[in-house]
């Protein structure tokens, strides 16, 4: 039996906007390597880089592969004193991942959420599984680009460029833009794909209150050019 609470999870989502295809791969709390093997449609295989014991604790550093490609690293703390002994070798024979060892023993476990986050090259989770005889603290890492290149996750948002009465040229990931095109049709555009939440309406609240100050100025030329035609006019 596996507890998680959920509500938490989607707030989080919500709040940081993740992703479908991100939230998918970390909210999935069966095993990573049947997901995995199942975006990508090829068996997915764990590669055990190191694995270390200091001060009663197991250190072990994984690469889950789909294709040759890695698709996770992983990074889990393993106490030796909260961990039986036949789940704590199985860790040391290096042939299972993580999730397998868990159901291959039956243990009831529930599923702790520490952290979750993302930037502009990967995404990641850190959890616990706590049970009776065994207790794990995991931290996956998956880099973007494999998901981005079968379409899983879409890639980063697009690039405005502008170029300057002076030819200088700058480009700009995260903006609101309105403008007239060539053929005299209004543009409206906002970009705000990797932002927070509250980092997105900084930029909305941004642009609005220069689009705020530019109708201000234009609004007021109108009407001192409209007052000058009225005085000429007299």
């Amino acid at each position: 039996m596996e507890e998680l609470d959920f509500q938490e999870l989607l707030d989080r989502f919500g709040k940081d906007s993740f992703q479908k295809g991100e939230q998918i791969i970390l909210a999935n709390f069966g095993t990573n390597q049947t997901l995995l093997s199942l975006i990508f449609g090829v068996p997915n295989e764990v590669h055990v880089i190191d694995q270390v014991e200091k001060d009663g604790q197991i250190i072990r550093q994984v690469n889950l592969t789909c294709g040759g490609t890695i698709v996770c690293y992983a990074n889990t703390k393993i106490p030796r004193a909260r961990n039986q002994e036949d789940v704590l070798k199985d860790i040391s024979a290096g042939q299972l991942g993580l999730g397998q060892i868990v159901v291959v023993h039956n243990l009831p476990t529930k599923r702790a959420l520490i952290d979750i986050g993302r930037d502009s090259s990967g995404f990641w989770r850190t959890y616990a599984i706590d049970g009776l005889d065994i207790y794990l603290e995991i931290h996956e890492y998956f880099p973007r680009e494999p998901f981005e290149e079968i379409g899983w996750i879409h890639k980063k948002g697009s690039k405005m460029a502008i170029t300057d009465d002076e030819g200088e040229t700058f480009q700009f990931s995260k903006f609101v833009a309105i403008g007239v095109q060539d053929d005299g049709s209004v543009f409206l555009g906002i970009e705000d794909e990797g932002l927070t939440r509250q980092e997105a309406m900084e930029v909305v609240l941004q642009g609005a209150q220069v689009v705020g100050e530019m109708a201000n100025m234009v609004i007021t030329s109108g009407l001192i050019e409209g007052k000058e035609e009225i005085d000429d006019g007299e």
